[in-house]
């Protein structure tokens, strides 16, 4: 059972406390700020979600960053809760909200998407009709480059026991994020939790009970040791293998990055980690 201080609806008054000292701290150089993530396009599970924001400013500079960073520091101190540890803030000016282009930003072409179709504006001016959503093509694009940073063999291997002893956030992230990829690969859609599980599941694809069971401890806010360490050491492994080889084979990335992941993907086979 959750309390106040770590409830969904707690969750909203930090973003709406969050979106009042930025038009202070900001003044005329803040054009607007929004809700992003679940808390904006439902979902939101108070144990493994985080509280996403997204600044839009006139103009982003090099200062910016430290900036932003002395918001999120406001956050942490102001609100007793681990919550406000697991706020993130994204921000950007007009120009790069419209064109993906520009320097100095934070807000990639997943998080400008969901911005675009989900954003809430939370202050200043609504500007989430500015731009037409970026396309399939760089939405994969920029999943590819977060998969082949994160992804790594160390981490696709990274035991099942230590994932479950992180609690629901660490194990539910390891399992639903090669899905949410998969799910961008095949639907041209940015990779919601809840969409990408459903398209999974539904579909039987090769691992969908560890996909099902992963949803399951997301949304429950706790996770069971046994079982889950049993699905996780079968088939996890297997899952990442999965998504590097439909990557490996991915137009819409460099020839080297399919190289990289094709590479992941025969290490994980030959390991025999693959399950058929």
């Amino acid at each position: 059972m959750h309390t106040q201080l770590d409830s969904e609806s707690y969750a909203r008054e930090i973003v709406r406390a969050l979106a009042l000292r930025a038009e202070q701290q900001f003044g005329s150089k803040l054009s607007g700020v929004f809700m992003l993530g679940s808390l904006a396009h439902g979902g939101f599970a108070p144990d493994s979600s985080d509280i996403d924001v997204a600044l839009v400013l006139h103009e982003v500079d090099a200062e910016t960053r430290g900036e932003v960073a002395r918001l999120r520091d406001w956050a942490a101190a102001n609100f007793d809760t681990p919550l406000a540890g697991r706020v993130s803030i994204f921000w950007s000016d007009l120009a790069h909200l419209e064109t993906g282009a520009g320097q100095h930003m934070r807000l990639g072409a997943v998080d400008r998407a969901d911005l675009l179709a989900f954003g809430v504006c939370m202050g200043g001016t609504d500007l989430s009709d500015r731009s037409a959503l970026p396309t399939r093509d760089e939405l994969v694009a920029e999943g590819a480059k977060f998969a082949v940073e994160k992804f790594t063999l160390e981490y696709v291997e990274t035991p099942a026991e230590a994932l479950i002893s992180g609690g629901p956030r660490q194990a539910t992230k390891y399992v639903l994020f090669p899905v949410r990829l998969l799910y961008t690969l095949h639907s041209g859609n940015i990779g919601l939790n809840e969409a990408a599980a459903q398209w999974y599941v539904s579909g039987k694809r090769a691992y969908f009970t560890l996909v099902q069971m992963a949803f399951e401890w997301r949304q429950r806010g706790s996770i069971t040791g046994g079982e889950a360490i049993d699905e996780i050491r079968k088939f996890g492994p297997s899952l990442y293998a999965e998504l590097f080889h439909e990557l490996g084979n991915e137009p819409a990335i460099s020839s080297m990055m399919r190289e990289v992941f094709a590479e992941r993907a025969s290490k994980i086979d030959a390991r025999g980690t693959m399950v058929s």
